[in-house]
């Protein structure tokens, strides 16, 4: 039991700091991650509803635009900001 909680231990401390390498690398290239909409649709994009978030996000550019702003742009699709939201945790 001594043992499992040990490299438990252990293997929690390596985990942040692994974590803390990552959250290093990407602030360094924070500025070089430019990816084309295609790509991002093709990883992303479960149906035509993340497609449309996908468009919109892409016009509003870098400032981009809250769930409720989302959900009044796709009115038309029925999307409420709660849904816009969890489909950001996706």
């Amino acid at each position: 039991m001594k043992y499992n909680q040990q490299l438990l231990k252990q293997t929690l401390s390596e985990v942040e700091e692994i974590k803390l390498m990552l959250r290093t690398i990407f602030a360094g290239l924070r500025n070089s991650f430019n990816f084309e909409q295609s790509i991002i649709e093709r990883v992303i994009c479960g149906d035509e509803v993340d497609k449309e978030i996908l468009q919109l996000l892409f016009e509003a550019g870098s400032p981009g635009l809250l769930p409720k702003d989302l959900s009044i742009k796709l009115s038309s699709l029925k999307v409420t900001r709660h849904q816009v939201s969890r489909r950001f945790l996706k």
